[in-house]
């Protein structure tokens, strides 16, 4: 049996890429109008009645509530899109067992870089393994990303640097 997989995306820059001051800086400071993101979120994976999502803590696991909107448990502003990116076959014993090799290896929460190693690197991956595909705008912010570090330090390096959670992560508790 299929389940649906939701690509989930909240606003790291408090409203401002939604503003057309915002979308300006972007569009001026993109290499090309292809390569715009239309917006500059955190990002997670909704399927299994759980939100997965990566950062500098790990790859953490947080039950959706009955509403259905998906709460993060990394800083983020406002949710901005749950998106169905398509139906996967895998369960989610092979996710888990898959995203526990991950949180030991590849995305542990040390090896966090908002350029290089971040949540939507993470999700693309998730994605992959799920067998869906992912938003066309995930390309543009990793494009983004690494085009302009010094931006993308401050849109989320200074949050990442300041906050304190407390949470335990996926592989330390069932």
């Amino acid at each position: 049996m299929a389940t649906v997989v939701e690509a989930v995306g909240w606003d790291i820059t408090l409203g401002l890429a939604d503003t057309g001051i915002g979308k300006l800086f972007l569009w001026a400071t993109s290499a090309c109008e292809n390569s715009v993101p239309e917006f500059i979120d955190h990002v997670g994976i909704k399927v299994f009645g759980y939100l997965y999502e990566y950062g500098d803590c790990g790859i953490l696991r947080t039950k959706v509530p009955n509403d259905g909107n998906p709460v993060s448990k990394y800083p983020t502003f406002s949710l901005r899109a749950v998106e169905n990116v398509g139906e996967t076959s895998k369960t989610r014993e092979e996710f888990e067992s898959w995203i526990l090799e991950q949180n030991r290896g590849e995305f542990h929460g040390s090896r966090y870089d908002i350029v290089g190693q971040s949540c939507i690197i993470w999700a693309m991956e998730a994605t992959k393994f799920l067998g869906v595909t992912y938003p066309p705008n995930w390309d543009k912010i990793v494009k983004y990303a690494h085009s302009h570090k010094t931006i993308a330090s401050a849109l989320g390096g200074s949050i990442v640097t300041s906050r304190q959670l407390s949470f335990e992560p996926l592989g330390t508790y069932e």
